[in-house]
């Protein structure tokens, strides 16, 4: 069995989004004859694989201990949230934050390079080989390693780009930083052997830019999240959203607002439904329900723990899924590609289509609903509200064998096959 090296910032059980591709990979690429190990900072929580599962390489982030230093957890970013109100230590914690902002390029991750390097000269030292190197991002500081371990160990290396780097329509930079980070990830990623992404979209405009092909592979679920025999439904129509409102850009507003409009038509009764949201809080979601006067249907709930996350998904009757009114989005493919293996109906809203409403035709899994359709998303609504008050649940379309498609084992399968060719 040849061997792999991961290189992950994400590897823990508390982080669906960022660690599931590479959890799934560490988890089943031992089935297609690639023994992994995962190169990582230090946890912060529970492995995202019981130990002694594969072999797992933590080493330090210099920036985890500054953050500590400044008063934040280490899974946090160094934004300016939060008040420190106006005094002498609350404007240096402000100024060394902002300080923080330019000194971490690529990402607030950068602090794991030294360590990370060090680690990969000591597993070299020991006499580790590796048949391959595969890194993934975002955040990004996993190329910069994966760039070094392809030298050390002389390893053909895949670059994994689950988002953009500099040519994401989320970057926020602008010049200086932005040409030479453009530079910066042109000269890393041209090293590689191979570059992967997650949606044909990404991978065109991806190719363009770099000058190189890049391939192909979708998200994928865990099988063993897989809804059956289905969970038993929420008593009310239950929508749930699992994720970040990205700074405000994925809004959840049309939403609300077609609720409004059925009830206003006696069309739907308010008091039957509930809209269920985990992740950062947001003061504008709650200030538009108690508009609408549906205060009493939006709940916000924070963070709260993947097996908490998974269990609420399974009992909802429909998924939600958020994106920008941005021409790029076209490209996004979810990272919750546990609501496939959820089996319940996903209702995605806003931005231009593209991947992810393809993906959605394909699997019958749910409906897309384009930024500004409202008639279309009342229909939808219609239907589903009619069928929750028919028979107490809305009906599930989905192909069963297109959906386990998108499953963890098939990703494996598909990126050994790329391990394969350039080893």
């Amino acid at each position: 069995m040849r061997r792999v090296l991961l290189i992950s910032t994400y590897f823990t059980s508390d982080v669906a989004i960022g660690s599931a591709r590479m959890t799934g990979l560490a988890k089943y690429l031992r089935d297609f004859d690639w023994e992994p190990t995962v190169l990582t900072p230090e946890l912060p929580s529970e492995p995202a694989l019981p130990p002694g599962t594969i072999d797992v390489v933590e080493y330090p982030d210099v920036f985890v201990r500054v953050k500590k230093l400044l008063g934040r957890e280490a899974h946090q970013s160094f934004s300016l949230g939060g008040d420190d109100g106006r005094s002498p230590i609350g404007d240096a914690r402000r100024a060394l934050l902002r300080g923080a902002q330019f000194l971490a390029v690529p990402d607030p991750f950068v602090g794991w390079y030294p360590a990370g390097l060090l680690a990969l000269r000591r597993l070299r030292v020991e006499g580790r080989r590796f048949d391959a190197i595969l890194s993934s991002s975002n955040p990004k500081t996993p190329h910069l390693l994966g760039a070094a371990a392809h030298r050390i160990f002389d390893a053909p290396w895949v670059a994994d780009l689950r988002d953009f780097w500099t040519i994401d329509h989320y970057y926020p930079w602008a010049w200086p930083r932005r040409p030479l980070e453009r530079r910066l990830e042109r000269r890393t990623l041209g090293a590689a052997n191979a570059v992967v992404t997650v949606s044909s979209p990404y991978a065109e405009r991806l190719s363009t830019f770099l000058g190189r092909p890049v391939e192909t592979v979708l998200n994928g679920f865990d099988p063993a999240v897989w809804n059956e025999p289905p969970a038993p439904l929420t008593s009310k129509l239950t929508f749930t959203y699992a994720g970040s409102f990205a700074l405000g850009r994925r809004d959840p507003t049309m939403l609300l607002d077609a609720l409004r409009r059925l009830a206003d038509r006696d069309e739907l009764a308010p008091e039957d439904v509930e809209l269920h949201f985990y992740g950062r809080p947001d003061s504008h979601l709650a200030e538009l329900a108690r508009q609408l006067g549906l205060a009493d249907v939006v709940h916000q709930h924070g963070y709260v723990t993947r097996s908490e996350v998974l269990r609420h998904e399974r009992e909802s009757h429909v998924l939600l899924l958020l994106f920008w009114n941005h021409p790029l989005e076209a490209g996004v493919v979810t990272g919750k590609a546990e609501y496939f293996g959820a089996r319940r109906p996903i209702l995605a809203l806003g931005g231009p289509g593209g991947a992810m409403e393809e993906l959605l035709r394909e699997t019958g899994a749910g409906e897309y609903v384009h930024d500004g359709d409202a008639e279309r998303l009342d229909q939808v609504l219609r239907t589903w509200y009619r069928e929750f008050r028919a028979h107490g649940a809305v009906q599930y379309r989905g192909h069963r064998e297109r959906v386990l498609r998108l499953s963890q084992p098939e990703m494996a399968r598909q990126f050994a096959d790329i391990l394969d060719r350039v080893a």
